[in-house]
């Protein structure tokens, strides 16, 4: 956290305090919790909404209350952060990893092709803020009858149809980790359409003053604390207020990188939105040729052109070199995330991570 990120925060904590309003008990889920979870549940358009301490315990509430296990499969991309797959060995089931297409996002006819009599759900992440294609997936999800997840840690803000990214599944898992489009230093959602997820996510990880508020009496709890504590709450109120406006932001930043790679690298595979969608623009990720030295003088081309390309994390890519998914192979080793740093460059920062220098394309 660095010392305009601390200002802030302590100016969101100032602005709260000469309200007069008490922060509310976490434990109970009142004061800004709830309005953090009814801000949300708002922006979603969805009727339930939980905030969590993390985007991974989002993850691990949403699995819960699907009742996920021993014996069951869950099925993601093979280009994805570790933590959902690791999430679901802990309750006992078994990931699926399948291939994703030239944006990294989970191909829909790999699903088709993966789901089987042991699948429960289907993990659908909106990698760097694009949506994945979730009417499909919906629609795949019905006739097969398993569950839709939705891992909208980069996305919140986006929409499909004019319906937000958070509304497609049977549940959706929110972060507001360092960078995400609603920054408050950490903390996560749940939100879902289904009373009975919205139960079992408070059972997974609430205090059972809150299942009692709630009207859960009885309930048998895990044992595990999801809880979003107070301030982290408050700052994310406050970054939610602010979302469009960072929305717009990244919206001119993607439009001006797109006009400077175009015309400067043609030969890579740019991001591009279907009819009807929109995007958080999280990240701004080209696709670089196979072929070592042409990318490497695209490369040295945007950084001439006042653009800077630099690898992804490498723990999205799950499976190196591994024929059985070449979709992510491609996206894994040979992608990279760019930002405009040349003077007078729009001031939305795409890429906020932090990531390794580049020490090579491939």
């Amino acid at each position: 956290m660095n010392d305009a990120a601390v200002d802030h925060a302590i100016a969101v904590l100032e602005r709260h305090r000469a309200t007069g309003r008490p922060l509310g008990s976490p434990l109970l889920g009142t004061g800004v919790v709830d309005e953090l979870e009814h801000a949300l549940r708002q922006r979603l358009r969805v009727p339930h909404v939980v905030a969590v301490s993390s985007g991974t315990a989002a993850m691990e509430a949403a699995l819960w209350a699907l009742g996920i296990g021993p014996g069951d499969e869950v099925i993601q991309a093979a280009y994805d952060w570790p933590a959902t797959a690791e999430t679901v060995r802990r309750l006992g089931a078994d990931p699926v990893l399948v291939d994703v297409g030239i944006s990294g996002h989970i191909d829909v006819d790999a699903v088709a092709a993966a789901i089987g009599t042991r699948t429960a759900a289907v993990v659908a992440t909106h990698l760097d803020g694009l949506p994945a294609n979730v009417p499909a997936l919906r629609s795949l999800c019905d006739r097969a009858g398993v569950a839709l997840v939705e891992d909208a840690a980069q996305a919140l803000g986006a929409t499909v149809d004019g319906r937000p990214v958070g509304s497609w599944g049977d549940v959706a898992v929110l972060s507001f980790s360092p960078g995400k489009p609603v920054d408050a230093g950490g903390g996560g959602a749940v939100a879902t359409s289904r009373r009975d997820l919205f139960d079992g996510v408070l059972v997974a990880g609430q205090h059972p003053a809150r299942l009692l508020r709630e009207g859960l009496v009885g309930a048998r709890c895990p044992g595990s604390n999801h809880r979003i504590d107070a301030v982290t709450a408050l700052l994310a109120l406050d970054g939610l207020s602010r979302l469009d406006q960072w929305l717009a932001a990244q919206e001119v930043a993607a439009a001006n990188l797109a006009a400077s790679v175009a015309s400067l690298s043609p030969e890579g595979q740019a991001p591009r939105l279907g009819a009807g969608v929109t995007a958080a623009w999280y990240r701004w990720r080209l696709v670089l040729p196979t072929d070592p030295a042409t990318a490497l003088a695209l490369v040295q081309r945007l950084a001439l052109g006042g653009i800077e390309a630099r690898p992804p994390d490498p723990s999205f890519h799950l499976v190196p070199d591994d024929a059985r998914w070449p979709g992510a192979g491609r996206v894994g080793s040979c992608s990279v995330l760019l930002r405009q740093v040349q003077p007078g460059a729009p001031a939305a920062q795409l890429e906020r991570a932090p990531m390794a220098p580049i020490s090579a394309v491939h």
